[in-house]
């Protein structure tokens, strides 16, 4: 619908306002989905009319918004595949070693052998305790035949 009144007047005389200001200046809970999709024509045609003029600063600022977005987009796609990363190293760290049957098997093997050489302070002693064939001595214990 044309105005008669001519460009910019609306008919009491007051500048005209386009629907995208309009929209704009509604409070966010007043606004209604078409005046989202108003503002976002409007934020559409402004970038637009940016890569349209003649002016290179103007165009370099679009190209700089443009990419900004794009990196952030970029980011935010990589995060799921970062929590997998991380989620799979947690995964493998715990299942790598079952640390209480490791310790509960070292925790007896030590005090085994702490027991066979407990009096051991020479050489000699050392290998009196190794090749020695009592009970519970290191051939009674490791080689048990």
């Amino acid at each position: 619908r044309m105005s008669l009144m001519g460009p910019g007047k609306s008919r009491k005389g007051r500048p005209n306002m386009s629907s995208v200001q309009r929209a704009a200046e509604k409070s966010v809970k007043d606004r209604k989905g078409a005046d989202n999709i108003r503002i976002k024509a409007g934020h559409m045609l402004t970038f637009d009319h940016l890569v349209l003029q003649p002016d290179i600063v103007e165009r370099q600022v679009a190209r700089k918004v443009v990419r900004k977005n794009m990196i952030r987009a970029a980011g935010c796609l990589a995060l799921p595949l970062t929590l997998m990363y991380f989620l799979t190293y947690v995964i493998a760290a715990r299942l790598h070693e079952d640390i209480t049957n490791v310790f509960f098997l070292e925790s007896t093997l030590r005090m085994r052998t702490d027991n066979i050489f407990n009096n051991v302070n020479t050489v000699e002693d050392l290998w009196d305790a190794l090749t020695s064939k009592e009970y519970n001595s290191f051939l009674d214990v490791f080689f048990h035949q």
